[in-house]
């Protein structure tokens, strides 16, 4: 983890630009596409009103890659840095929105703009005090998938993780985890 988190900062990266690049270099490497758009999920809480609000403001940011053949890992991980500060950049932008604009093809067997999300968190682990009360983490018991292949990644105590979950009428666990090792 030390080793990805020197080699981001190295290429004047995040940990989670490096990432997204190997994710986007792994699926190029299994796809044989040249032109792949991985969804990330943002916060939606840049906006200091919107700190005091209870309530689910995620959306969506499609990450686009084009990766020629012979394409060097660091021109793809400058290509990710670029497309994710950009991405950033217009994250307010409802991802409805950008769907209602590009009009692509819409199919019932397929989320719009992308089928594959990656995710990275680095939220810092505490230990919440609060008098009287005990918390826990609660290991969540099923993941519901929503797109046909989902990459989370989590930054976490100097530790670097990684759980991929997939639509199961398109992959096996033995491909699953083929793809995740």
């Amino acid at each position: 983890a030390e080793g990805l988190r020197t080699l981001a900062r190295r290429r004047e990266a995040t940990p989670f630009m490096l990432l997204l690049a190997a994710f986007q270099a792994l699926l190029n490497r299994c796809t044989g596409e040249n032109d792949l758009v991985v969804g990330v999920p943002v916060a939606g809480r840049d906006r200091k009103e919107l700190e005091p609000l209870v309530g689910f403001f995620l959306n969506l940011l499609p990450m686009r890659a084009r990766i020629p053949a012979g394409l060097p890992f660091a021109t793809l991980l400058n290509q990710a840095r670029r497309g994710a500060l950009d991405a950033f950049a217009h994250q307010d932008l409802p991802f409805e929105r950008l769907v209602e604009a590009l009009a692509p093809e819409r199919s019932l067997g397929h989320a719009p703009l992308f089928q594959v999300l990656f995710n990275f968190l680095n939220v810092p682990s505490r230990q919440e005090e609060l008098p009287g009360v005990t918390m826990r983490a609660f290991p969540v018991a099923e993941v519901t998938v929503r797109y046909d292949l989902e990459l989370y990644t989590e930054d976490r105590d100097q530790r670097l993780s990684a759980v991929l979950a997939y639509a199961d009428a398109l992959f096996d666990a033995a491909s699953a985890a083929l793809l995740l090792r």
